[in-house]
């Protein structure tokens, strides 16, 4: 397999070309022979039932796995992905949550409280302050993960976004706003 990140296509963000996958560890291929071509400003929605492979397909764009045979090439350095577990650090601020990987981000707090109202996480504001440190892994419910997550991908403005089931915990009447956003 080879994996090509940066030589794209004008106007091309992701090309996979004969793409196989095979999960670590394991042996047998779970999709074999995928060929795609995402330009700017195209959404491309990957569907299909639990197990199929989509969040397999979703780690080997995001180079966490290695694919079984065929070309990626994607502009990593200028993309975010949104899982649907988002992870968060430990020992940080809400603010940091929000701009990581940039971390001690100063001057900022408007813009970021702005963020958060967008992606409707304005009763966080209420309880907590953005310098406040918890372990938001754990006091943070499903659904005010992923919202924080959209926040963090609208703090950072990637020009390519991959969305793993980035609403699956937030109601379905919200789920339209964000997406807007995009």
């Amino acid at each position: 397999p080879k994996r090509v990140d940066n030589k794209l296509e004008d106007n091309v963000v992701l090309h996979l070309n004969d793409l196989s996958l095979k999960p670590p560890f394991t042996n047998d291929d779970i999709a074999k022979h995928l060929s795609l071509k995402v330009e700017t400003g195209q959404h491309t929605l990957i569907k299909g039932v639990n197990g199929v492979g989509k969040t397999s397909l979703y780690r080997t764009i995001a180079g966490l796995w290695k694919s079984s045979s065929g070309d990626i090439q994607a502009d990593l350095n200028n993309a975010q992905f949104l899982p649907q577990r988002p992870y968060f650090m430990p020992q940080m601020t809400l603010r940091d949550q929000i701009t990581y990987p940039k971390i001690g981000v100063k001057g900022r707090d408007k813009h970021i409280s702005t963020l958060m109202k967008s992606v409707e996480l304005q009763p966080l504001l209420t309880r907590y302050d953005l310098s406040d440190v918890e372990d938001w892994q754990m006091v943070l419910s499903g659904g005010q993960k992923q919202r924080i997550i959209w926040a963090r991908m609208l703090f950072h403005t990637p020009k390519v976004v991959y969305l793993d089931e980035a609403t699956a915990a937030i109601n379905a009447e919200s789920v339209k706003p964000l997406y807007s956003l995009l």
